[in-house]
């Protein structure tokens, strides 16, 4: 069995399984730059020196972490092998993932994001919409996926069912802000959709539903004309998310709003707290300072 053959296998059983098409698309593209590489070799001949060969020249090309991401799909696919009963032993089970440098990710500041919204005043359908999108994800920390897959029957009263990663379900809440610019895009949408009637929460310009690239592209756009960084876009409103409910809120409680399986990936979104934040809070609520 060659490799691609495998991979085209297995991309049918993640998709069985409820993987998203980002998913998948990720796992075949990353499995694909191993094929280009090595050549569409049978699977018994990946051995130790070929995978060590691979990740010598993946080193040329990029970053340690999106190198350890492509160990992880090529983990899965000789994994799922196994399982099969198609080859013995996964050559990638004992290969060692590369040392990561822990970067600090700096995430949008607070008057960054009241200098977005303070832009977005207009009562046209596409500023409205832009403003509760944004309001949306400042408040809730979804992905992008995750917003454009809304829909109507899935926002109650207070709070909003969210379809993620996995298909597993979640519910976060509607705060009193979020609340009111969904009434007010309501009133907007409703009069723009009157006769293009859409399940979906979110719709473009003509009426159809949103999709991951319009809505990058918006924010992009709002971005630019503001001069706000937006190089990683709706992660950042994640981030931003997790950093301010950290001053009020636990870690479990917000890994599990935004949807994380491990603390570990949490506390990824909470690393760009600046020092000198974390030593004025270590000094606020130290055991003595606490208020008896």
């Amino acid at each position: 069995m060659l490799i691609s053959e495998l991979l085209e296998e297995y991309l049918l059983e993640i998709d069985a399984r409820g993987q998203s098409k980002t998913t998948i698309k990720t796992t075949k593209d990353s499995i694909d730059t191993f094929i280009k590489f090595t050549g569409d070799i049978s699977i018994f001949k990946v051995n130790k020196i070929i995978i060590n060969k691979y990740i010598i020249d993946q080193r040329t090309r990029c970053k340690n972490n999106t190198i350890n991401n492509r160990i992880i799909y090529l983990r899965g696919l000789y994994k799922y092998a196994v399982e099969q009963e198609l080859i013995e032993k996964s050559p990638f089970k004992n290969v060692e993932f590369l040392k990561k440098p822990k970067v600090m990710i700096k995430t949008y500041s607070p008057d960054d994001i009241q200098k977005i919204l303070g832009s977005l005043k207009g009562r046209d359908f596409l500023t409205v919409r832009n403003r509760t999108l944004i309001t949306l994800l400042v408040e809730t920390g979804i992905r992008n996926s995750e917003l454009c897959g809304i829909k109507l029957e899935d926002v109650y009263e207070g709070s909003i069912r969210i379809l993620g990663k996995g298909n597993k379900i979640r519910f976060v809440p509607i705060s009193k802000p979020l609340r009111l610019q969904l009434l007010r895009y309501m009133r907007v949408r409703n009069k723009y959709t009157l006769n293009h009637p859409s399940d979906y929460l979110f719709v473009n310009r003509l009426r159809q539903p949103m999709t991951r690239p319009t809505l990058l592209k918006a924010i992009k756009d709002i971005g630019k004309k503001l001069g706000v960084d937006v190089a990683t876009t709706i992660h950042n409103f994640r981030r931003y998310f997790a950093q301010q409910l950290l001053n009020d809120v636990d870690i479990y409680i917000i890994s599990r709003l935004l949807g994380h399986s491990h603390l570990a990936t949490t506390e990824l979104y909470i690393r760009s707290i600046e020092d000198t934040t974390i030593v004025e809070k270590g000094a606020t609520y130290s055991p003595l300072s606490k208020k008896k």
